[in-house]
């Protein structure tokens, strides 16, 4: 999966657990833990993001925030 824009990846009651920034600020990646993981269902948010959720209680959200 490759995503050029923001995304987040938050757990099951919300909280932030990754997101889109740049490498030097960051303290590790942990977009690791959805590998491997089903989906179990989508939403998606016209035109602004759509969001995959796994069956781990994790949640993708990948927002349209690109020019293009």
């Amino acid at each position: 999966m490759s995503v050029e824009g923001r995304w987040e990846i938050r757990d099951a009651v919300g909280n932030l657990v990754d997101s889109a920034e740049p490498h030097e600020n960051r303290e590790s990646y942990r977009i690791h833990r959805l590998i491997d993981v089903p989906v179990s269902r989508f939403k998606i948010d016209p035109p602004r993001s759509f969001t995959l959720f796994f069956d781990n209680g994790l949640a993708l959200t990948v927002f349209d925030d690109s020019e293009q």
